[in-house]
């Protein structure tokens, strides 16, 4: 026997299926709290389409929203820089001359200093590698797309778990620079 109990709209297990994808933003998550038995995306996307489950939702977003750091505007503009980033914008040519004597165009990593403050936020990584070249990791542009579109409520029950998207990772080794610089 079950025990539901419904407030303003919502069952025990609702709340708790609330509550957790507020927190997580994560279909899966969150069915899996509420002990839900269908597919994460069937359940999410169903509870969604219920005013009463969206209301309560984006209340319990807000009232964590008080208590964080960031908001949730912020961090909505923190997702959507991530997710149509331009890496192009963290490189810059520089004339070098190799070895032999020779000179060529090749990329570097900007200043930092040249860098805007959201666009340093989005390193989430940088090394150099034992043969010299320099591996840069970036948030993921996938992740972030997921999670805006979980936001927004865009992609419905179509979306499957993405589970943990690998980081862009932008890794040129120097002869691959000189390479990719001549064409």
């Amino acid at each position: 026997m079950r025990n539901i109990e419904v407030l303003d709209g919502i069952t025990d297990k609702q709340e708790i299926w609330c509550r957790t994808y507020a927190k997580t933003l994560s279909y899966r998550e969150a069915t899996e709290a509420a002990g839900f038995s269908e597919s994460h995306d069937k359940v999410g996307y169903r509870l969604m389409k219920r005013d009463s489950v969206r209301n309560r939702v984006r209340e319990l977003i807000k009232a964590g929203a008080a208590d964080a750091e960031y908001d949730v505007t912020e961090v909505i503009r923190y997702l959507k820089n991530a997710a149509f980033l331009d890496v192009t914008d963290f490189f810059e040519e520089a004339s070098v001359i190799d070895f032999k004597g020779e000179r060529f165009t090749t990329l570097q990593v900007k200043d930092f200093q040249k860098l805007e403050k959201w666009q340093r936020m989005l390193i989430t990584e940088i090394y150099t590698t034992k043969a010299g070249s320099i591996r840069v990791k970036f948030f993921s542009k996938e992740k972030a797309i997921e999670l805006l579109g979980r936001y927004y409520n865009i992609f419905g029950a179509e979306v499957s778990d993405l589970g943990s998207t690998p980081n862009l990772i932008i890794n040129f080794t120097k002869v691959e620079n000189k390479q990719l610089c001549e064409k």
